[in-house]
C-alpha cells in the first residue's frame, strides 16, 4: 500500500496533532511514516506492510516496558527492570 491511498495528510500536521491522530495504532504510524519519507526523501516508497510490523512491535514492546516498570514500582522496587530476552 502506498501513502497516496490514505485520505489523511499526516505531513500537514504539527507534532501534537500528529501524536493525537496516531495514538497507538501501528497502521496509522506506518502510514504517517511512509508519507513523510515519500514527501521529504525524494519520493521514496517504503513497504507499508513491513512498516506496520515494525511499528506494531515497537508499540507493544513499549507497552511491556511500562507494565514491567509499574509492576516493579507496585512491589516497592524502584530499579529500572531489564526486559526479558525472547
Amino acid at each position: 500500500m502506498s501513502a497516496e491511498c490514505s485520505p489523511i495528510d499526516y505531513t500537514a500536521m504539527d507534532g501534537p496533532q500528529l501524536l493525537s491522530a496516531l495514538g497507538d495504532d501501528a497502521y496509522k504510524w506506518a502510514e504517517a511514516f511512509c508519507q513523510h519519507v515519500k514527501k521529504f526523501d525524494g519520493g521514496k516508497e517504503l513497504d507499508h506492510g513491513w512498516m506496520i510490523t515494525w511499528f506494531a512491535n515497537a508499540i507493544e514492546h513499549s507497552h511491556d516496558v511500562r507494565r514491567w516498570r509499574a509492576e516493579k514500582a507496585a512491589k516497592g522496587d524502584v530499579t529500572v527492570p531489564t526486559p526479558p530476552l525472547k
